[in-house]
Protein backbone atom coordinates (compact mmCIF):
# COMPACT_ATOMS: atom_id res chain seq x y z
CA UNK A 1 0.00 0.00 0.00
CA UNK A 2 1.68 3.29 -0.64
CA UNK A 3 2.18 5.37 2.20
CA UNK A 4 -0.31 8.44 1.13
CA UNK A 5 -2.95 5.87 1.53
CA UNK A 6 -2.37 4.70 4.72
CA UNK A 7 -3.78 6.48 7.78
CA UNK A 8 -1.19 8.50 10.40
CA UNK A 9 -1.51 7.67 14.30
CA UNK A 10 -2.38 11.11 14.87
CA UNK A 11 -5.47 10.33 12.05
CA UNK A 12 -6.54 6.82 13.43
CA UNK A 13 -6.55 8.52 17.32
CA UNK A 14 -8.62 11.16 16.02
CA UNK A 15 -11.19 8.68 14.69
CA UNK A 16 -11.24 6.67 17.47
CA UNK A 17 -11.55 9.89 20.13
CA UNK A 18 -14.87 10.27 17.45
CA UNK A 19 -15.72 7.23 16.45
CA UNK A 20 -16.67 4.96 19.90
CA UNK A 21 -18.25 2.37 18.77
CA UNK A 22 -15.52 0.78 16.35
CA UNK A 23 -13.02 -1.34 17.84
CA UNK A 24 -9.82 -2.23 16.36
CA UNK A 25 -7.16 -4.46 16.92
CA UNK A 26 -3.44 -4.02 15.33
CA UNK A 27 -0.81 -6.85 14.52
CA UNK A 28 2.58 -7.66 13.50
CA UNK A 29 1.82 -9.60 10.59
CA UNK A 30 -0.38 -12.01 8.36
CA UNK A 31 -0.11 -14.63 10.32
CA UNK A 32 -1.40 -12.98 13.53
CA UNK A 33 -4.08 -11.75 11.61
CA UNK A 34 -5.52 -15.40 10.51
CA UNK A 35 -5.01 -16.78 13.23
CA UNK A 36 -7.10 -14.06 15.27
CA UNK A 37 -9.71 -13.90 12.50
CA UNK A 38 -10.68 -17.80 12.50
CA UNK A 39 -10.55 -17.14 16.34
CA UNK A 40 -13.55 -14.18 15.65
CA UNK A 41 -14.90 -16.56 13.19
CA UNK A 42 -15.36 -19.16 15.80
CA UNK A 43 -16.48 -17.56 18.09
CA UNK A 44 -19.29 -15.47 16.21
CA UNK A 45 -17.91 -12.31 17.45
CA UNK A 46 -18.17 -9.34 14.36
CA UNK A 47 -17.76 -5.83 15.81
CA UNK A 48 -13.56 -6.00 16.05
CA UNK A 49 -11.36 -5.58 12.78
CA UNK A 50 -8.03 -6.91 12.69
CA UNK A 51 -5.65 -4.91 10.45
CA UNK A 52 -1.95 -5.33 10.23
CA UNK A 53 0.33 -2.71 11.43
CA UNK A 54 2.06 -2.30 7.74
CA UNK A 55 -1.11 -0.48 6.69
CA UNK A 56 -1.07 2.19 9.36
CA UNK A 57 2.06 5.19 8.27
CA UNK A 58 4.70 4.67 11.13
CA UNK A 59 8.21 5.50 9.47
CA UNK A 60 11.05 3.62 10.72
CA UNK A 61 12.88 7.26 11.92
CA UNK A 62 10.06 7.16 14.26
CA UNK A 63 11.53 4.50 15.75
CA UNK A 64 15.06 5.46 15.44
CA UNK A 65 15.21 6.68 19.47
CA UNK A 66 13.13 3.49 20.55
CA UNK A 67 14.65 0.11 21.78
CA UNK A 68 12.10 -1.08 19.42
CA UNK A 69 12.09 -2.32 15.29
CA UNK A 70 10.14 -3.62 12.57
CA UNK A 71 5.96 -4.38 13.34
CA UNK A 72 6.80 -4.91 16.80
CA UNK A 73 8.20 -1.34 17.29
CA UNK A 74 5.34 -0.01 15.46
CA UNK A 75 2.40 -1.29 17.20
CA UNK A 76 5.10 -0.68 20.44
CA UNK A 77 4.99 2.79 19.14
CA UNK A 78 1.56 3.54 18.30
CA UNK A 79 0.11 2.21 21.40
CA UNK A 80 2.18 4.83 23.34
CA UNK A 81 0.50 7.32 21.37
CA UNK A 82 -2.46 5.89 22.48
CA UNK A 83 -1.69 5.96 25.94
CA UNK A 84 -0.60 9.69 26.00
CA UNK A 85 -4.02 10.46 24.37
CA UNK A 86 -6.10 11.18 27.41
CA UNK A 87 -9.24 11.18 25.26
CA UNK A 88 -9.95 7.69 24.55
CA UNK A 89 -11.40 6.43 27.73
CA UNK A 90 -13.45 3.71 25.83
CA UNK A 91 -10.45 1.25 25.01
CA UNK A 92 -11.78 0.72 21.63
CA UNK A 93 -8.35 0.00 20.00
CA UNK A 94 -5.42 -2.64 21.18
CA UNK A 95 -2.17 -3.18 19.32
CA UNK A 96 -0.88 -7.35 19.85
CA UNK A 97 2.65 -7.98 19.93
CA UNK A 98 4.62 -10.83 20.58
CA UNK A 99 6.65 -11.76 23.43
CA UNK A 100 9.97 -13.01 21.60
CA UNK A 101 12.81 -12.49 23.90
CA UNK A 102 11.36 -9.62 26.10
CA UNK A 103 8.85 -11.31 28.64
CA UNK A 104 12.43 -13.13 29.75
CA UNK A 105 13.98 -10.07 29.75
CA UNK A 106 11.77 -8.23 31.39
CA UNK A 107 11.31 -5.30 28.44
CA UNK A 108 8.21 -5.39 27.96
CA UNK A 109 6.68 -2.34 28.38
CA UNK A 110 4.07 -1.54 30.60
CA UNK A 111 0.66 -0.23 28.36
CA UNK A 112 -2.87 -1.19 29.23
CA UNK A 113 -2.98 -0.29 25.20
CA UNK A 114 -1.08 -3.42 24.33
CA UNK A 115 -1.64 -7.05 24.51
CA UNK A 116 1.34 -9.71 24.60
CA UNK A 117 0.61 -13.39 23.20
CA UNK A 118 0.93 -15.96 25.83
CA UNK A 119 3.87 -17.37 24.17
CA UNK A 120 6.61 -16.02 22.51
CA UNK A 121 4.82 -15.87 19.53
CA UNK A 122 1.41 -16.66 17.46
CA UNK A 123 3.40 -19.69 16.19
CA UNK A 124 3.59 -21.23 19.51
CA UNK A 125 -0.30 -22.06 19.90
CA UNK A 126 0.37 -24.82 17.78
CA UNK A 127 3.57 -26.35 19.24
CA UNK A 128 1.56 -28.98 20.79
CA UNK A 129 0.73 -32.99 20.40
CA UNK A 130 -2.49 -32.65 18.73
CA UNK A 131 -1.40 -29.93 16.25
CA UNK A 132 1.80 -31.68 15.26
CA UNK A 133 0.16 -34.83 14.94
CA UNK A 134 -1.68 -33.43 12.58
CA UNK A 135 1.10 -31.90 10.62
CA UNK A 136 2.54 -34.78 10.47
CA UNK A 137 -0.29 -37.23 9.48
CA UNK A 138 -1.60 -34.98 6.66
CA UNK A 139 1.43 -32.46 6.01
CA UNK A 140 4.58 -34.79 5.99
CA UNK A 141 2.63 -38.00 5.54
CA UNK A 142 4.02 -40.13 8.26
CA UNK A 143 3.94 -40.80 11.48
CA UNK A 144 5.46 -38.45 14.34
CA UNK A 145 8.30 -40.41 16.03
CA UNK A 146 8.23 -41.18 19.68
CA UNK A 147 9.86 -38.68 21.31
CA UNK A 148 10.11 -36.02 19.30
CA UNK A 149 7.83 -33.12 21.06
CA UNK A 150 10.04 -33.62 23.51
CA UNK A 151 13.39 -33.70 21.36
CA UNK A 152 12.02 -30.62 19.62
CA UNK A 153 11.25 -29.04 23.28
CA UNK A 154 15.25 -29.42 24.49
CA UNK A 155 16.69 -28.14 21.15
CA UNK A 156 14.67 -24.69 21.13
CA UNK A 157 15.36 -24.36 25.34
CA UNK A 158 19.09 -24.38 24.05
CA UNK A 159 18.69 -22.03 21.27
CA UNK A 160 16.39 -19.60 23.09
CA UNK A 161 19.02 -19.30 26.11
CA UNK A 162 21.71 -18.77 23.07
CA UNK A 163 19.39 -15.81 21.59
CA UNK A 164 18.65 -14.29 25.26
CA UNK A 165 22.88 -14.40 25.73
CA UNK A 166 23.27 -12.84 22.67
CA UNK A 167 20.77 -10.09 23.29
CA UNK A 168 22.21 -9.49 26.47
CA UNK A 169 26.01 -9.54 25.05
CA UNK A 170 25.97 -8.75 21.39
CA UNK A 171 23.10 -7.89 19.99
CA UNK A 172 24.50 -6.74 16.72
CA UNK A 173 25.76 -9.99 15.44
CA UNK A 174 24.19 -12.42 12.92
CA UNK A 175 22.31 -15.27 14.02
CA UNK A 176 23.11 -19.04 12.25
CA UNK A 177 19.89 -21.38 11.67
CA UNK A 178 20.19 -23.69 14.56
CA UNK A 179 20.18 -27.07 11.49
CA UNK A 180 23.43 -26.12 10.64
CA UNK A 181 24.67 -28.22 13.42
CA UNK A 182 22.37 -30.73 14.16
CA UNK A 183 22.07 -34.20 12.08
CA UNK A 184 18.97 -37.19 13.36
CA UNK A 185 20.08 -40.36 14.99
CA UNK A 186 17.21 -43.37 15.26
CA UNK A 187 14.61 -40.66 14.29
CA UNK A 188 15.01 -37.96 17.47
CA UNK A 189 17.91 -34.87 16.50
CA UNK A 190 20.68 -34.41 18.23
CA UNK A 191 22.41 -30.67 18.27
CA UNK A 192 25.59 -29.63 19.09
CA UNK A 193 25.13 -26.66 21.05
CA UNK A 194 28.74 -26.20 21.81
CA UNK A 195 30.05 -26.30 17.77
CA UNK A 196 27.45 -24.26 17.26
CA UNK A 197 27.86 -21.65 19.88
CA UNK A 198 31.67 -21.94 18.74
CA UNK A 199 31.20 -21.20 15.24
CA UNK A 200 28.45 -18.39 16.00
CA UNK A 201 30.74 -16.32 17.80
CA UNK A 202 34.48 -16.94 16.77
CA UNK A 203 33.22 -16.33 13.25
CA UNK A 204 32.42 -12.74 13.64
CA UNK A 205 35.01 -11.86 16.14
CA UNK A 206 33.33 -12.72 19.82
CA UNK A 207 35.52 -15.67 20.75
CA UNK A 208 36.08 -14.27 24.21
CA UNK A 209 32.76 -15.14 24.92
CA UNK A 210 32.29 -18.26 24.08
CA UNK A 211 32.87 -19.50 27.65
CA UNK A 212 30.38 -17.05 28.95
CA UNK A 213 27.60 -18.48 26.67
CA UNK A 214 28.63 -22.46 27.72
CA UNK A 215 28.30 -21.69 30.52
CA UNK A 216 24.67 -20.12 30.97
CA UNK A 217 23.06 -22.86 28.32
CA UNK A 218 24.87 -25.05 31.13
CA UNK A 219 22.73 -23.42 33.76
CA UNK A 220 19.57 -23.47 31.58
CA UNK A 221 16.38 -22.30 32.42
CA UNK A 222 13.65 -23.38 34.54
CA UNK A 223 11.82 -26.21 33.99
CA UNK A 224 8.50 -25.03 35.66
CA UNK A 225 7.21 -22.94 33.17
CA UNK A 226 5.18 -24.29 29.94
CA UNK A 227 7.91 -25.22 27.15
CA UNK A 228 6.22 -22.77 24.91
CA UNK A 229 7.77 -19.53 26.78
CA UNK A 230 11.48 -21.16 25.77
CA UNK A 231 10.82 -21.50 21.95
CA UNK A 232 11.51 -19.15 19.42
CA UNK A 233 9.54 -18.84 16.07
CA UNK A 234 12.57 -18.82 13.57
CA UNK A 235 13.93 -21.52 15.18
CA UNK A 236 10.63 -23.92 15.40
CA UNK A 237 9.54 -23.80 11.76
CA UNK A 238 12.99 -23.97 10.92
CA UNK A 239 14.00 -26.71 12.79
CA UNK A 240 10.34 -28.17 11.07
CA UNK A 241 11.14 -27.68 8.12
CA UNK A 242 14.84 -29.13 8.22
CA UNK A 243 13.42 -32.30 9.84
CA UNK A 244 11.29 -33.04 6.76
CA UNK A 245 14.07 -32.36 4.48
CA UNK A 246 16.20 -34.52 6.25
CA UNK A 247 13.47 -37.65 7.09
CA UNK A 248 12.91 -37.37 3.15
CA UNK A 249 9.84 -35.90 2.80
CA UNK A 250 8.84 -34.19 -0.49
CA UNK A 251 10.78 -30.81 -0.82
CA UNK A 252 7.91 -29.03 -1.96
CA UNK A 253 6.31 -30.17 1.82
CA UNK A 254 9.13 -28.49 3.42
CA UNK A 255 9.27 -25.42 1.83
CA UNK A 256 9.76 -22.83 5.21
CA UNK A 257 7.06 -20.57 3.85
CA UNK A 258 4.64 -23.47 3.44
CA UNK A 259 5.29 -24.91 6.70
CA UNK A 260 4.74 -21.64 8.39
CA UNK A 261 1.21 -21.70 6.92
CA UNK A 262 0.02 -25.06 7.63
CA UNK A 263 1.18 -24.69 11.49
CA UNK A 264 -1.17 -21.78 11.56
CA UNK A 265 -4.11 -23.77 9.20
CA UNK A 266 -3.72 -26.52 11.90
CA UNK A 267 -3.60 -24.22 15.26
CA UNK A 268 -6.46 -25.97 16.98
CA UNK A 269 -8.76 -22.48 17.39
CA UNK A 270 -11.33 -24.11 20.05
CA UNK A 271 -8.48 -24.50 22.59
CA UNK A 272 -7.19 -20.56 22.37
CA UNK A 273 -10.27 -19.97 24.65
CA UNK A 274 -8.06 -21.40 27.42
CA UNK A 275 -5.49 -18.75 26.73
CA UNK A 276 -5.14 -15.03 28.56
CA UNK A 277 -4.88 -13.46 25.13
CA UNK A 278 -7.85 -14.41 23.57
CA UNK A 279 -10.06 -14.27 26.72
CA UNK A 280 -8.80 -10.27 26.54
CA UNK A 281 -10.18 -10.27 22.90
CA UNK A 282 -13.14 -12.06 23.87
CA UNK A 283 -13.69 -9.36 26.72
CA UNK A 284 -13.15 -6.70 23.99
CA UNK A 285 -15.95 -7.29 22.17
CA UNK A 286 -18.13 -7.48 25.12
CA UNK A 287 -16.57 -4.22 26.45
CA UNK A 288 -15.45 -5.89 29.67
CA UNK A 289 -12.01 -5.15 31.82
CA UNK A 290 -9.39 -7.10 30.82
CA UNK A 291 -7.39 -9.75 32.52
CA UNK A 292 -4.00 -8.41 33.95
CA UNK A 293 -1.44 -9.12 31.21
Amino acid sequence: MDTELRASTDELILLYKLEKEIIDIYVEGQSDRVVIERYLKENDISNINITEIQYVDIPNELLTDTNWSGNKGRLIYFSEKLKSSVEIPNKNVFCIIDADLDRELKLLPDNEFLLVTDFTCMEMYSFNEKCLDKFFDLHYRRDIPHGLIQNFCSILKLAFIIRLEKKRNVPDISWYEITRQCKINEELIQFDHTTFITNLLSSQGKANLIGIFLTTTKKGLPDTVDYRHHAYDDDYIDLLSWYGRASKVKPKYCDRSVVARVLIAFTDIKSLNDYELFKNIKNISEKKSLLSH
